[in-house]
């Protein structure tokens, strides 16, 4: 587990679409005008990422990059669901760089919700070099790489929040946005990932 780990997380690569498209927003907000299009596109965009940091997940595939400082037991990957490890790496006891293999050396649970990596069967970690960000993965994380592979109830949240910031441009929360954002927290409850 990652709770007191000194640990960094980094997206190297971003989703290559929104979970909403922009005419899908502008019919969401019935808005048919095209004044407000680079707007709305930036609107989704921070919807998307509110209901990806509330549920701990990635919604359309990305690259992460997790960082520690050593070898833990079982390396609880942050950011589900967890698609694949492209490569881990550390710095061994004598400050050269390391890659362990896949199968060989560390096994991958894409089942579990977080992602767990761990050693092979009878396996350990080997040791580290002792200094900060010695142990390296990188990963794939996300439900896919379509708008269509990212569940319904969660896609109807990103609208939510896209309504709501359409609204309120200003940080101050009013009277029935509150109930919205109520709403939409409903709607994910259930998919949160307790925070690594």
């Amino acid at each position: 587990m990652l709770r007191g780990v000194t640990h960094s997380l980094t997206q190297t690569a971003g989703p290559s679409v929104e979970p909403l498209s922009l005419t899908e927003a502008k019919a969401h907000l019935r808005v048919t005008h095209t004044a407000e299009d680079t707007l709305i596109s930036a609107l989704i965009t921070a919807a998307r990422t509110e209901v990806e940091n509330y549920l701990g997940r990635q919604l359309i595939t990305a690259t992460w990059v997790l960082r520690l400082d050593e070898f833990i037991d079982t390396i609880e990957v942050p950011r589900a669901p967890l698609q694949s490890v492209t490569s881990l790496a550390y710095v061994d006891t004598n400050g050269d760089s390391q890659t362990l293999e896949a199968d060989t050396d560390y096994t991958v649970d894409v089942y579990s919700t977080p992602g767990r990596v761990v050693p092979v069967y009878g396996g350990s970690w080997p040791s580290t070099y002792g200094h900060v960000n010695d142990v390296t993965l990188t990963y794939e994380a996300g439900y896919g790489d379509a708008a269509t592979d990212v569940p319904s109830n969660i896609i109807h949240a990103v609208r939510l929040y896209l309504g709501h910031y359409y609204e309120h441009r200003e940080a101050f929360i009013v009277g029935d946005s509150i109930a919205k954002l109520e709403t939409a927290e409903r709607l994910l409850f259930y998919d949160r990932v307790e925070h690594v």
